[in-house]
């Protein structure tokens, strides 16, 4: 069983579990959610999640927003990734490490020559 057939499986568990009186589906479930479609490569999947979680009045947190980025990277679309990055230095959540990390990685996977400035500006201090 591979990767993908495994984060399959982890995504229909959840659906399932949304469905059932007896769960409390929560704030949790919705990061697990958008992590699983961030690493299948389904920015659309996790925009929709993101959504979702906010009319159940939750808040995606940066982590959420780093799973967008990473979709985005998976499916190579860096000008997308790179939209929701500089929003998140704009309006917030700030970007972590691992934000930066995974940017870096979006561009590394597909080739890119030229890291944006942006990325290589990071401080230590902000």
């Amino acid at each position: 069983m591979g990767k993908t057939d495994i984060r399959n499986g982890m995504v229909q568990v959840t659906k399932w579990l949304k469905q059932r009186s007896w769960w409390a589906f929560g704030e949790l479930d919705y990061h697990f959610l958008i992590a699983a479609y961030a690493k299948m490569g389904e920015p659309e999947k996790v925009k929709e999640a993101m959504r979702c979680m906010k009319a159940s009045g939750f808040s995606p947190n940066v982590a959420s927003y780093t799973s967008l980025i990473e979709a985005y990277g998976e499916r190579g679309l860096l000008y997308e990734a790179e939209g929701i990055f500089n929003d998140m230095r704009e309006d917030g959540p700030m970007p972590t490490t691992v934000t930066y990390q995974t940017m870096i990685k979006a561009f590394v996977k597909v080739n890119h020559i030229f890291v944006p400035l942006s990325l290589l500006a990071f401080s230590f201090c902000s």
